[in-house]
Order: structure tokens, then C-alpha cells, then sequence
């Protein structure tokens, strides 16, 4: 009797190189329509069953992250190094941001100070873009 495949990092398939091409060509957190649409738009005949268990697998096994930006949906994004967001109210661009600054050491601070333990955070940013801001800008003074 054959053991079954677990699904992991080193498993390669189809779907999964796919979904973690989507990612990397969009360079922003991209949401399941988006990327139901990118896959469409490749070539993919893929079911949206098969895209959502991949999804799962690939953030269980760390190759990506899901996050959610109060839209009421889910984003997934690759994982690289520790940053946060900018989302544009209007148009709802994101933007990726890295912070120069180390946010850890001022969390052990905060953690210090309060006897709180901190295990994890959420910080985004919501605003206007440039593009927007301009648009904003140009109805104002017209």
C-alpha cells in the first residue's frame, strides 16, 4: 500500500509554480480573484478548490503569508524579509514598506514597560497615494 504525499515545501507542482509565479509578478499582496485571474490568463485550467488547498499548504509551510488588510478578504503575498503596508483608500494600491528603524526593539520596549508579552503585531497604513493625492488635488483647485 503506498503512503500518501503530504503536501511540503520541496513538492513542486504545477498549480503550486503557478500560484507562486502570480505572486512574484505581482510584487503586492494579491487576493484570490486576482490570482484566479492570473491563472486564467496564463493558460491554467485549474479549480478554484485546488487553488485554495494549495494556497493553504504554501502558507502552512511557510513559502507564503496571508494577510488581511481590513478589506474583508484575504491577501497572500510571498514571504521575504519583515515589512508592512501602505493601502491606498481611494484606488487601493498597496504598497510594500521595510521600516529603517528596528520595530522589535522598540516592541521589547513596549513589552518592558507594560508586562505585556508581545507575540505578534499588525501595523498598516491606510492614506491617499500620489496618484490619488494629485487627482484629489486637481478636482480641489479646478
Amino acid at each position: 500500500m503506498k503512503k500518501p504525499i503530504s503536501p511540503d515545501k520541496t513538492r513542486s507542482t504545477a498549480a503550486r509554480n503557478s500560484i507562486l509565479n502570480c505572486l512574484v509578478n505581482f510584487r503586492e499582496p494579491v487576493d484570490y480573484s486576482q490570482i484566479m485571474d492570473y491563472l486564467k490568463n496564463d493558460g491554467m485550467d485549474i479549480n478554484k478548490t485546488t487553488v485554495y488547498r494549495q494556497l493553504d499548504s504554501m502558507v502552512k509551510n511557510g513559502l507564503i503569508q496571508q494577510i488581511d488588510l481590513g478589506e474583508g478578504k484575504k491577501r497572500f503575498e510571498i514571504i521575504s524579509c519583515h515589512h508592512h503596508h501602505l493601502l491606498c483608500t481611494n484606488c487601493n494600491k498597496i504598497e510594500c514598506i521595510e521600516f529603517t528603524e528596528d520595530l522589535h526593539s522598540q516592541m521589547a520596549q513596549i513589552s518592558d514597560s507594560t508586562d505585556f508579552k508581545i507575540t505578534g503585531h499588525m501595523l498598516e497604513f491606510f492614506g491617499l497615494c500620489k496618484n490619488c493625492q494629485t487627482k484629489t488635488n486637481e478636482v480641489t483647485n479646478a
